[in-house]
């Protein structure tokens, strides 16, 4: 296509209108599209959403408190892991009801700090179960813990640290302690404002109740292991799942299992057990060349024999029993 040229008229009336102001000479302003401002005092880095690692650590702790806290209040209690969320500190303090529980914690050997913060309405909603209520209690809009309260949340704090301290130490260990304890979130501040936090929220839940716990690692804090907790899951997937099978295996060798040798049966009609007197004898369904049979919670596992061993009463093991024999109750 032919490049257009002005006339020689066009020209003279184009620099006549530059000259007498009629056309417009300034710069038209680019495109502003896919720009923006960026404070560069600003704090904020971008992190990952997920971190795949620290949500393994996240769900093996509530698996590990819900086992605790409902062996204290003996009842049956959910407590589960949410997602996980990154916002600046700014932003999580907003969050934070008050009064809260709120534990600035040291974790050893991590230089920075990080936090653990207990709603006031989870306390008074542990408190009312403990002694025996059902979580009808309503909690205080202002001011401290009374005594009890407080001794309450320091054994429940403690066993969040040690379950804590447990999940992590297939990861990296750390020691956890309480550097301070503040009630209102604009005192317990462990970084500047505009430092991304990361959130871990619980999910605490009693019957129809449902509470929320925190705990929150500014970014500082975990830096320095970052590795661990981005690559692991992928680059150390198998031994992950080792260590992990490995505690598995050791909680379950520690359980304690009932082992009863029976030296036979009998059924008797109800007639005939109100007519047994001293010296009847009631024959048993094995003779005594018969293998017994040991039940281990209540299953046949092994064969063998009766006898005595150093003084007491043992049982001598001779065969494994088959998989499908299994024995009624009663």
């Amino acid at each position: 296509m032919a490049e257009k040229v002005l006339s020689q008229e066009e020209m003279d009336a184009l620099l006549k209108g530059v000259s007498e102001g009629s056309v417009d000479t300034r710069v038209a302003p680019g495109p502003t599209g896919g720009t923006r401002s960026y404070d560069l005092s600003s704090q904020e880095r971008f992190i990952p959403r997920r971190i795949p690692t620290l949500e393994v650590i996240c769900e093996e702790f509530a698996r590990m408190f819900q086992m605790s806290i409902g062996t204290t209040l003996q009842k049956p209690v959910e407590f589960k892991a949410k997602p996980l969320e990154v916002i600046s500190w700014a932003d999580l303090a907003k969050k934070i009801p008050s009064p809260s529980n709120i534990n600035v914690l040291r974790l050893d050997p991590l230089k920075n700090p990080g936090l653990l913060v207990i709603d006031a309405k989870v306390i008074y909603l542990l408190l009312d179960h403990l002694f025996g209520g059902k979580g009808q209690t309503q909690s205080k809009s202002q001011g401290g813990f009374t005594r009890i309260e407080l001794r309450f949340i320091h054994k429940i704090v403690n066993q969040i640290m040690e379950d804590l301290q447990k999940a992590w130490k297939p990861i990296y260990a750390i020691q956890i302690s309480i550097i301070r304890t503040e009630v209102n979130p604009q005192l317990a501040s462990v970084c500047v404002p505009t430092e991304m936090v990361i959130v871990a929220p619980f999910r605490l839940k009693i019957h129809n109740d449902e509470r929320e716990i925190l705990f929150g690692l500014p970014y500082p804090t975990i830096e320095p292991i970052k590795d661990k907790l981005y690559s692991m899951f992928q680059s150390e997937q198998k031994d992950l799942s080792q260590q992990w099978g490995e505690l598995l295996q050791n909680e379950v060798y520690s359980c304690r299992l009932s082992a009863v040798a029976e030296l036979g049966m009998a059924m008797l009609d109800v007639t005939d057990v109100t007519q047994l007197t001293i010296g009847d004898v009631i024959t048993l369904d094995k003779s005594v060349v018969d293998d017994l049979e040991l039940k281990v919670e209540g299953k046949v596992k092994f064969l063998g024999r009766p006898g005595v061993y150093r003084g007491n009463l043992a049982f001598q093991v001779t065969k494994i029993a088959p998989d499908e024999v299994e024995v009624e109750d009663g």
